[in-house]
């Protein structure tokens, strides 16, 4: 039912086109909201802290993921120029370098949140009981942002040749990764050490990584 080819795309029926391609891109997102809950729901069981702690560090999150739209969206709009122009080895090397380019620019800016952290933190105004938390999620969290801004352009690319699929599985993959990681780290199950609020961070980047291979 979701099977649709390059030509299908530019010349199929546009209502069928949009909603085939849009169905998978909804799912992604229903994936990104469950991958969240599954942060909330086991650190609620840790305490409302761990809850606040993480809480605390979106804005900052958010404000630096905008800087994954300058090579995602960038390089998925080369991309599909040149796909629809069928120059598969230039949309393959724009590709590339459009990854390339998300990982220097996320770097930059990454780098100095991840050494600083407790200082970002302390700008927001945290309670200091929370401030210690709060940088060490943050920290863990931004140091993989190049990883996430790499996996982002590359789903972008998936998506500039119509294969809205590919990036709904890549989602799916990676909320799997952290259903089972985040317990297991924040609780510490087996041979691995109960981590908390650390625990959900690495359970985030292991996702994020899974997501990227």
């Amino acid at each position: 039912m979701l099977d649709i080819d390059r030509e299908t795309i530019t010349d199929g029926p546009v209502g069928r086109v949009l909603l085939v391609l849009a169905a998978p891109l909804v799912a992604q997102n229903v994936v990104y909201v469950a991958n969240a809950l599954v942060d909330t729901f086991w650190l609620g069981r840790v305490g409302e802290d761990a809850v606040a702690a993480v809480g605390l560090s979106l804005p900052i999150q958010s404000l630096l993921g905008a800087t994954v739209v300058v090579g995602a969206v960038g390089t998925q709009i080369l991309v599909s120029q040149r796909a629809g122009d069928g120059d598969d080895a230039g949309a393959r090397r724009v590709a590339v370098n459009g990854a390339l380019v998300a990982l220097a620019v996320t770097a930059a800016v990454a780098i100095p949140v991840v050494v600083y952290a407790e200082e970002v933190v302390a700008l927001l105004g945290a309670d200091p009981a929370l401030a210690g938390t709060t940088a060490t999620y943050l920290a863990i969290v931004i140091a993989v942002l190049p990883v996430g801004a790499v996996g982002d352009t590359v789903e972008n690319c998936f998506t500039a040749y119509g294969d809205t699929r590919a990036v709904f599985h890549v989602s799916l993959v990676g909320v799997l990764v952290n259903l089972v990681a985040a317990p297991v780290l924040i609780f510490g199950v087996g041979p691995a050490p109960r981590l908390g609020v650390a625990g959900a961070a690495l359970g985030t980047a292991l996702a994020g990584v899974a997501s990227l291979l």
